[in-house]
């Protein structure tokens, strides 16, 4: 789809040790599209990356063996997953169509030797506080999940900046660091994860860390993202660094713009209205027909050749 997507990530992989591979939107198919293209892989591969991770629930990690060891066909991992994770499909993973880019995107790393991680370590934390929120319900405390989240596990990063149990990358860096070791990684998440004072990238270093975004707008119109970016990191601070490399992607090609730095692209005219709106998941926009049915990988018979 795009060569110099491909070339950037390819040489930013050779500079660095990881590579945070940022998607500006979870509902926009041609942003998971353009990062999962058998190029760019490859590209990942040739300048050393043994290891990609996803923002895709801990617990889907079997499933995701099995499928790329050939023993579940791609269906089964969608189900199990919409099973599991009803709720992070509508906020998180995006839909079906989204998903299925996302599992093309793990098939091509695993061809192209890399270990796949299922990283997102939320899931698993917020059903470990599911009980201690019920015993405070019944003790007096009649707020919402959300509510009891954000009072009770709020906390601030070593720089001064919120963060809650949403927010805080210090367990997926962890995570990450101790799988990847030594070894270069590259990591397809939510591009808010590094476009925070603290963030990811902040968190693993960011002499070993580079960025780049994909966002399904051109650059004049980023602001839209940036209301959803804030209404997810409310008392956050917005990262001062650009990404290294910025793209806009369509259905039909993939444009290198000049980065900015999240800070600069909100400059404090986020409208209230607008995270109201982007907070309900009010989008307005959707991915075009053609690109919102677009075949699901079909698995491979460990016996084919690949």
């Amino acid at each position: 789809m795009s060569k110099e997507l491909a070339e950037t990530l390819g040489e930013l992989a050779r500079q660095k040790q990881f590579v945070l591979i940022g998607d500006m939107s979870h509902r926009e198919l041609p942003v998971i599209s353009a990062a999962a293209q058998a190029d760019n892989m490859q590209a990942l591969k040739k300048a050393g990356v043994k290891h990609l991770f996803l923002e895709v629930p801990q617990d889907m990690q079997p499933s995701l063996d099995r499928y790329l060891a050939g023993k579940i066909q791609a269906e089964d991992f969608y189900k199990t997953l919409e099973k599991k994770h009803p709720r992070a499909l509508e906020t998180e993973m995006g839909d079906r169509p989204f998903n299925v880019q996302l599992l093309k995107m793990a098939e091509l790393a695993h061809e192209n030797g890399m270990k796949v991680y299922c990283a997102d370590h939320r899931s698993a934390k917020l059903k470990s506080l599911q009980r201690p929120y019920e015993d405070y319900a019944q003790q007096g405390g009649m707020v919402s999940f959300e509510e009891y989240l954000e009072k009770k596990h709020t906390s601030k990063m070593p720089d001064g900046s919120k963060v809650s149990i949403f927010t805080d990358d210090r367990p997926l860096a962890e995570f990450i660091a101790k799988r990847a070791g030594n070894d270069k990684a590259a990591i397809f998440y939510g591009a808010g994860h590094g476009q925070t004072s603290y963030g990811l990238d902040e968190i693993l270093g960011e002499d070993r860390t580079a960025r780049v975004e994909i966002s399904s707008e051109k650059q004049g119109k980023l602001s839209r993202f940036f209301t959803r970016i804030a209404a997810s990191m409310e008392g956050m601070t917005l990262d001062k660094d650009p990404p290294a490399a910025a793209y806009y992607a369509n259905s039909n090609e993939v444009e290198r713009f000049a980065p900015k730095a999240a800070a600069d692209l909100v400059r404090g005219n986020i409208e209230l209205r607008g995270l109201e709106q982007s907070k309900s998941g009010l989008d307005g926009e959707q991915a075009s027909p053609a690109t919102r049915h677009e075949k699901a990988p079909t698995r491979r018979s460990s016996a084919q050749p690949h």
